[in-house]
């Protein structure tokens, strides 16, 4: 299998096997007494990381990447540990200091399973630094460059594709890291302790996730595949109004922007994320909601009846036969 044909889930298995044998080999350097001075810590840390960047330039390394990729992993441990201990850093300290870590080995470390991993942990680290700095108004910004990198990243995959080009592990590792990325942001506005604050967060994220998504079906739509704008008005008016009820809920839109970016592209994974986040997203809505099971009823209704209204302008235009490509 090629490099940038590695599913998602096997990129994780690769790396929970490679943790595991990191684990077992600092258990080793414990048991020798070579974690008890700091400076060696660092020296260690610095070394992992180095020798194993260097190893991940090799070709054909695919029977040693789960140990260069449990080498540099374990090396970035012990150089936190040892810059914390000497310099007594607070937690966003080190999660800005793990980032910068992740942005290098995205753009050096020669394999798509930590490329994906740098994406992931970075992502977290961020939202680690706005929970514990109270700037947590801020992190529908980091929402919005997330969506945006997986619209270029799926778009610039896609277009390698159908021009028969090579794709980089970059392309390969971010479109799925950034997916899943994506769908587990969504949770964010649902952790914090101040309400009001989590509902401005939540309806500013809904608003920039409905303009990203008019802007995904303009380009689709219009653009490719020609449709009429009062086609692509009437649809865009229609979804608001399905959505509008779960503003404050932008896990459901946000979904459902993914599924239709799976689809859009052809990518698989964001079909699935879409799919199952979408599902889950909608059960927490439902039960959240603090009404009678009439009104939710009632909406899930009219919800319906919107959704129908779609799948019948779809119809329309496909039985008009105006541009519709597989």
């Amino acid at each position: 299998m090629k490099e940038t044909q590695i599913p998602w889930y096997i990129r994780l298995l690769t790396f929970y096997g490679a943790s595991m044998a990191g684990s077992f080999l600092l258990l080793f350097l414990g048991l020798f007494e070579l974690l008890n001075s700091t400076p060696v810590v660092i020296f260690l840390g610095i070394v992992f990381i180095v020798v194993s960047t260097a190893l991940s330039f090799r070709k054909d390394n695919g029977f040693i990447e789960p140990t260069i990729i449990s080498f540099v992993n374990l090396g970035q441990g012990l150089f936190l540990f040892g810059f914390a201990d000497i310099f007594t850093f607070d937690i966003v300290s080190i999660c800005v200091l793990i980032f910068f870590l992740q942005l290098i080995l995205y753009a050096v470390f020669q394999s798509s399973i930590q490329k994906f991993l740098s994406v992931i942990i970075g992502i977290i680290s961020l939202v680690v630094i706005l929970i514990d700095t109270k700037l947590s108004i801020l992190f529908p910004i980091l929402l919005y460059a997330v969506m945006l990198a997986l619209y270029w990243t799926s778009k610039t995959h896609s277009q390698a594709i159908e021009k028969n080009e090579p794709v980089s592990s970059l392309l390969s590792s971010a479109k799925e890291a950034l997916t899943l990325s994506l769908a587990g942001l969504f949770v964010f506005p649902l952790i914090d302790e101040d309400a009001d604050l989590a509902r401005s967060i939540s309806l500013t994220t809904s608003v920039l996730i409905w303009i990203t998504l008019f802007v995904l079906l303009w380009n689709q739509l219009y653009i490719k595949l020609k449709w009429k704008k009062e086609f692509l008005f009437g649809i865009f008016l229609l979804t608001v109004l399905i959505f509008l009820p779960t503003v404050y809920h932008p896990g459901i839109s946000g979904s459902i922007f993914i599924l239709f970016l799976g689809f859009a592209y052809s990518q698989r994974p964001a079909q699935w994320f879409g799919v199952f986040s979408s599902l889950g997203y909608l059960t927490y809505y439902y039960y959240a909601m603090e009404t009678t099971l009439l009104y939710k009823s009632y909406q899930m209704i009219l919800s319906g009846i919107l959704f129908l209204a779609i799948y019948a302008i779809w119809q329309f235009k496909l039985s008009k036969k105006e541009g519709v490509t597989e």
